[in-house]
């Protein structure tokens, strides 16, 4: 047995290498960042006591700083004052926050799950004793329904409120300017922008600097990273109740995942603007394409302002299961105003991978006869095949050839001193 699972492992490349992935809510990181999440520092604690006059663990100085280099990188690139790195992935997050606002907050306003919205906040919003009410969407502009908005303005004027925004099905991103704009100080706002994490740091996307927004998720999505959360703050209070919150509950704050994160950030404070620029451009070429054959759901005209697209189709498990097949993976997803499945499908993993847009001409192909025919296009699984075989480069990174030893890290060292 534990010589097939060996095998298993060693065949998990040539699975990745032969397959096209669609999802979006996945990436790839560089061999650079790959290669220190595996250093043996990634199994390091940090462990913070006063040591005479000393904070930083002893013999692990250079470690503490280059962890603590992770928010004051974050920080700037947001334009926030505050970042905090502890969180393990975006659910983490919710938890933490929900919990550490708890003390000042019974009142949570979250997304409709019909809407796009995430299917666990509700469920954590409830266990730390919040009354919960849904807003939705308004499929005219894929903005917030802002009639819902001034309801619950009405209704809770005199609470504070927390509104938690985390859609899972997002084409468009929220106006957060607008909805600042109408809410009372005293009420917080809190944007998972796990998927949209890459646009916003780039600038592509921009917050305004309220006190009382902050924001953050996951870091795996179309930010390049390893599977680590963020929350940014510009509030000192709001920083105290969460990074406490987080300081109870957290033991491990994944040092390897912190120092693949670290790079990742270097190389998208240099690479990140034109890799995000490229998945706009190619993500909305792409569902040009697939709009010819098949039922998009989004913005119109463009179907899409991020990296997602969403298809309504009849039977989204079986058209899962038959592009499966020929090497092509995604997932059903609830399709945002109607009870249907569809297909939700990200290619920021692709053009980090190097796509073409004439292959996104046959992957679009394959899409629309695997859906309107309703069957398998095994004929094409050879090309599909050709295609992700080409695609075993990571662009917007360090060069593959910088990447064979220790010594192409020396590429970061030039990078931190500009």
């Amino acid at each position: 047995m534990e010589n097939k699972i060996i095998k298993d492992i060693f065949n998990l490349k040539n699975d990745e290498l032969n397959s096209i992935v669609l999802i979006p809510s996945e990436n790839v990181m560089s061999n650079s960042a790959s290669s220190v999440y595996g250093f043996w520092s990634a199994n390091r604690y940090i462990l913070k006591h006063k040591y005479g006059d000393i904070v930083d663990m002893p013999g692990r100085e250079n470690l503490s700083r280059l962890l603590a280099s992770v928010d004051l990188l974050l920080a700037e690139a947001y334009g926030v004052r505050y970042s905090i790195s502890k969180g393990l992935s975006g659910l983490h997050n919710m938890d933490i926050i929900f919990s550490a606002l708890s003390s000042i907050s019974k009142v949570a306003l979250i997304l409709k799950t019909s809407d796009g919205g995430h299917s666990k906040t509700r469920g954590v919003a409830e266990k730390y004793g919040y009354k919960v009410n849904e807003i939705g969407m308004n499929f005219t502009n894929w903005d917030l329904d802002y009639a819902d908005i001034q309801h619950n303005l009405e209704v809770n004027k005199n609470e504070k409120v927390l509104i938690y925004l985390d859609h899972t099905v997002c084409v468009n991103s929220v106006d957060i300017f607008k909805l600042m704009s109408l809410i009372p100080e005293h009420w917080l706002v809190y944007y998972d922008i796990s998927h949209l994490q890459l646009f916003y740091f780039v600038g592509t996307f921009n917050f305004p600097d309220n006190k009382n927004l902050f924001y953050g998720g996951s870091t795996h999505k179309t930010f390049p990273g390893p599977q680590k959360s963020i929350v940014l703050l510009n509030d000192e209070n709001l920083f105290n109740l969460i990074d406490n919150e987080f300081n109870a509950k957290t033991s491990s704050i994944h040092t390897g995942s912190l120092l693949a994160l670290l790079v990742t950030i270097i190389e998208m404070k240099k690479f990140g603007k034109k890799y995000a620029d490229e998945i706009l451009d190619k993500t909305k070429a792409f569902a040009k394409m697939l709009s010819y054959d098949l039922d998009l759901v989004g913005p119109e005209g463009v179907y899409t302002n991020t990296h997602q697209i969403c298809i309504k189709i009849d039977d989204a498990v079986k058209a899962t299961i038959d592009l499966s097949k020929i090497g092509i993976i995604t997932t059903p997803m609830r399709v945002p105003k109607s009870k249907d499945l569809g297909l939700r499908l990200g290619i920021q993993e692709l053009v980090r991978r190097g796509i073409k847009k004439q292959d996104l001409k046959i992957i679009a192909k394959v899409i629309s006869i695997a859906v309107n025919e309703n069957r398998s296009p095994i004929e094409y699984r050879s090309n599909i095949k050709k295609i992700a075989n080409k695609l075993d480069k990571i662009k917007f990174a360090i060069n593959e050839e910088r990447t064979s030893n220790l010594n192409s890290l020396s590429w970061l060292l030039r990078m931190l001193k500009k």
